[in-house]
Formats: C-alpha cells, structure tokens, sequence
C-alpha cells in the first residue's frame, strides 16, 4: 500500500511532464464518463509540452532519472578516507522533475 501511495503522490507532483489531465473537468454527474480538458488533449495529440519538451509515460520519466546518481570516489594511492561523493550534473528534465517534487506539498 505504501509503494501505492508514493507512486500516487509522485504521478500528482509529476502531472505536467505526463501524459496526465492536470487539471480535469469537474463532472455535474458523478457518473457520467470522465472527460479530459483541452490542455490534455493537446498534450497526448502533439506529445509534446507547451515548452516544447517530450511528454513522457511513468516508465519513461523512471528511465530519465534513473541515470541520476551519485558516486563514491577513492582517489588512487589516497587513503580511503580520502574518498569523496560526486553528484552527477542532473538532465534539464531530472532537475525539472526534482524541482516539481520539491514544490509539491504532501
């Protein structure tokens, strides 16, 4: 249920950058079908952001930051107390994205 609920919370602070309604018409009828805004249309038809940057799936913005890392680094011949993390330099779209979670209340 966790996995569930941090997946729900991302897919919400992440809804720009999918191909997600960000914001859904509200029904007068509960039951009537879900229909998306003009904005989502737009998005899933062009496949395209506004900025003009890819629209991705859960799978492929997963893929995206997945080569965010950091490193441990042991200078040779140093002592490993010498050693050092690096950071790699974040993607335009991995530091879009961390900024998107980082703006996001829970």
């Amino acid at each position: 249920m966790l996995a569930y609920y941090v997946r729900w919370h991302l897919e919400e602070g992440w809804s720009e950058l999918l191909f997600k309604d960000d914001f859904p018409p509200i029904a007068d009828d509960p039951v009537a079908p879900a229909r998306c805004s003009a904005a989502a249309l737009r998005k899933a038809s062009t496949q395209h952001l506004p900025d003009g940057s890819s629209v991705h799936s859960w799978r492929t913005l997963l893929a995206a930051l997945r080569s965010l890392t950091r490193n441990r680094i042991p200078p040779r011949g140093a002592p490993a107390a010498a050693a050092f993390e690096m950071v790699a330099t974040p993607t335009r779209l991995q530091a879009r994205a961390l900024a998107l979670i980082a703006a996001f209340k829970l």
